[in-house]
């Protein structure tokens, strides 16, 4: 894995743009098997490592992403939001772990890793 910023999409798009809406939008906070938890704001994020945006047609968009807080801990996460942007249908889910492989395991789908060059993970 790289720990570097991977994007795919609009050329424009800027990570913390994209996560800083998810958060504000009543994301999802989990632990890794679906439990529940406490979640975090955009400045308590050390850094993205791995960033996807996408627009399969018009506005509508797909993100997704893994990075690391300040206390150390990790997260991995997916959203979406319809053609009027994050403030009328969206959803996202974070899932926050311990490690970096822990993020890309239980936080990305299948379909995510495979775009980041994971091919490990969960089941599905």
């Amino acid at each position: 894995m790289t720990d570097t910023v991977f994007g795919i999409g609009n050329e424009d798009d800027d990570p913390m743009s994209s996560i800083t809406s998810a958060l504000i939008y009543d994301p999802e906070f989990h632990l890794p098997g679906g439990a529940a938890v406490e979640g975090f704001d955009v400045g308590d994020i050390a850094e993205l490592t791995h960033h996807l945006g996408r627009w399969p047609g018009g506005w509508d968009g797909d993100f997704a992403g893994v990075g690391r807080l300040k206390d150390g801990r990790w997260f991995g996460w997916e959203g979406w939001h319809d053609s009027t942007g994050w403030d009328c249908q969206s959803g996202a889910t974070f899932v926050i772990t311990d490690s970096q492989e822990d993020a890309f395991r239980w936080g990305l789908s299948k379909e995510t890793r495979k775009a980041f060059g994971v091919v490990e993970g969960r089941e599905e």
